[in-house]
């Protein structure tokens, strides 16, 4: 088998399963998992892996912008063990964030790896329970593998944890899936908030593709009603792009490992998902974040976040009506009321 490069792995476990590996046969591997251990001991450890997806740290600083923007002061995080440490680095990065700007992390729910429980159903409702008896209705999904963010999701509207005396906040590993998500499992999370890695949609390139994807796919997937490319699938592109280019660039020499990982790394182009250049072994630049809101079976967008802006215009979905409150224009008692303009 004549394998010079693997691509994918969306979680950092299966990142770290796969880059072991791959330090020991010398395979570049592309994965679409990013990290929240310290940076520098990535390319020590897994010198032949390319993290073809944003610094996580920028986007613990988007959800603290967006728990700021709303003046919530307390908070409950909730995200699932593994085992490389990415978990707990995570909701490190996230305390020390939320603290910098006053707000208090109530209680943590850390759940054990999905695949380690023989009855998931009833580990969820007895987990969800917990979280009634909390003060803070404000819930933060920091990391969760798909089948356990669909249990979680499920669970909590069941018992009415989400709805609009609650908020919830889900980040880029699952909001980036919305696109391609079932509408039942879509529905189960309605009015929570999502961050969404953002990519420009009005390139030619990008519009071919978008018609090419989507014939194939309902070609495929005949009744799925959610035919849309998420970031993976750009990622997956770019990094088939990146891989193209650096053989090309190399010639005969992409047959030696540590060439062909030195070429992938000095790409410099722009792909479908963004600018492709790689620092350390990571995508290089800032992140520019779509704020989205998920109503009914579909997601609607609110705002943007980057790296040096809060994002704007956002306010909690309701369906409440406002309290309008009447003030009489002229008064013979102007002690009690009055009127005044200001231009």
């Amino acid at each position: 088998m004549n394998v010079k490069v693997l691509i994918g792995m969306e979680t950092w476990e299966e990142t770290t399963l796969v880059a072991d590996i791959a330090s020991k046969t010398q395979m570049p591997i592309i994965s679409f998992a990013s990290a929240a251990i310290i940076q520098p001991l990535i390319p020590q450890r897994w010198p032949f892996l390319v993290q073809m997806a944003s610094n996580v740290i920028e986007q613990i600083r988007c959800i603290t912008d967006v728990v700021r923007s709303f003046n919530w002061r307390r908070a409950i995080v909730i995200y699932e063990v593994d085992y490389y440490g990415s978990d707990y680095g995570m909701f490190a990065a996230l305390s020390d964030s939320l603290q910098d700007v006053g707000v208090t992390i109530e209680y943590r729910l850390v759940l054990p790896s999905f695949s380690s429980l023989d009855d998931p159903k009833a580990f969820v409702t007895e987990a969800v329970a917990d979280l009634l008896s909390k003060q803070s209705r404000v819930f933060i999904v920091l990391q969760l593998s798909s089948s356990m963010i669909v249990h979680l999701f499920r669970e909590a509207k069941q018992m009415r944890l989400i709805g609009r005396d609650s908020a919830w906040i889900i980040t880029d590993r699952f909001a980036s899936l919305l696109d391609s998500a079932n509408t039942s499992v879509i529905s189960s999370m309605e009015g929570a908030l999502g961050i969404k890695t953002y990519y420009a949609e009005g390139s030619r390139s990008f519009l071919d593709i978008k018609q090419h994807f989507r014939r194939v796919f309902q070609l495929d997937y005949p009744e799925e009603d959610n035919s849309e490319m998420g970031i993976y699938a750009l990622r997956a592109y770019d990094s088939i792009t990146a891989i193209t280019n650096a053989i090309k660039r190399i010639g005969n020499s992409s047959d030696c490992p540590s060439t062909l990982l030195k070429s992938i790394l000095s790409s410099n182009f722009t792909g479908l998902s963004g600018d492709i250049r790689f620092h350390a072994g990571e995508l290089a630049g800032s992140s520019l974040f779509r704020i989205v809101n998920i109503v009914g079976k579909r997601y609607k967008e609110l705002g943007f976040w980057g790296p040096k802006r809060v994002p704007k215009g956002l306010a909690m979905p309701t369906n409440a009506k406002p309290m309008k409150i009447g003030v009489p224009a002229t008064s013979y008692y102007q002690k009690f009321v009055k009127v005044d303009w200001d231009a």
